[in-house]
């Protein structure tokens, strides 16, 4: 028996790397800890969502505030696709450690940055 389920095939992308870092004056941008590859291994692992119906798959695009601290806020849908899709893209990004934030001339700075999660099917064979 074949059941069809979505599932997320993450593709992380950074228009300098990983993610959009909107402060262009930065000189470094914010990263997550162990940079593209651990931030793909943390999304895969704690990934919840699960649709059991063939309905719809493409990108979620998060944006999100990366404090001086490191911590997450103003979390938002930039561009959603389907509720399930948008509130488990949310609920992924709030519960992310804490990242590293962007730098100007050595000091830690607020930056805001955009990750596209990806949610695509896949067969599971039972």
């Amino acid at each position: 028996m074949i059941q069809m389920f979505f599932n997320t095939l993450i593709s992380v992308m950074l228009f300098t790397g990983i993610a959009s870092c909107q402060n262009q004056s930065a000189d470094s941008v914010a990263s997550f800890p162990g940079g593209k590859e651990q931030l793909t291994i943390y999304l895969k692992e704690n990934m919840e969502w699960q649709q059991s119906q063939l309905t719809v798959e493409g990108k979620v695009y998060v944006s999100f505030l990366v404090k001086e601290s490191g911590d997450i806020a103003d979390v938002a849908i930039t561009k959603g696709l389907c509720e399930t899709c948008d509130k488990e893209a949310i609920r992924l990004v709030k519960n992310m450690p804490k990242w590293i934030p962007a730098k100007k001339e050595g000091k830690r700075i607020e930056s805001r940055v955009t990750v596209p999660i990806d949610f695509k099917l896949y067969q599971d064979k039972n």
